[in-house]
């Protein structure tokens, strides 16, 4: 399903909820949706981003309107990827199948993976 509106996690829209406080730099990577909320057809970010540990690897992700790609690192080496999960929202919205591996997917999951790289100040407006 298709929307003109700015994609906006949950979590985006209480920054004050962590109170400036949380995982070190959290404060610096909060975007106010102030602006979207005031004008909802305004540029927005084309995603968003979090970070989830396990074990001696740490799962980065971003998500857009349709994907959602994570990949998963080692916490002291972060160029040895273990393994990254890629999910279509709108074919499989309960991420019950991981598409990365599938050869139609590939360049889908490359370019998502460059706008993976370029981070949150690369998904600003």
């Amino acid at each position: 399903m298709a929307s003109n509106t700015p994609y906006l996690p949950p979590n985006l829209l209480r920054p004050r909820a962590f109170g400036g406080k949380g995982a070190e730099g959290m404060k610096k990577e909060i975007t106010s949706s102030k602006p979207v909320l005031e004008n909802p057809h305004r540029p927005w970010k084309t995603a968003a981003f979090s970070k989830y540990p396990r074990g001696e690897r740490m799962g980065y992700s971003m998500g857009t309107h349709r994907y959602r790609l994570t990949r998963w690192v080692h916490r002291q080496d972060h160029s040895k990827v273990d393994a990254v999960e890629f999910y279509d929202h709108q074919t499989n919205p309960q991420e019950n199948t991981n598409l990365a591996m599938n050869p139609e997917n590939k360049a889908l999951v490359e370019k998502l993976t460059r706008q993976w790289l370029d981070g949150w100040q690369g998904a600003k407006p």
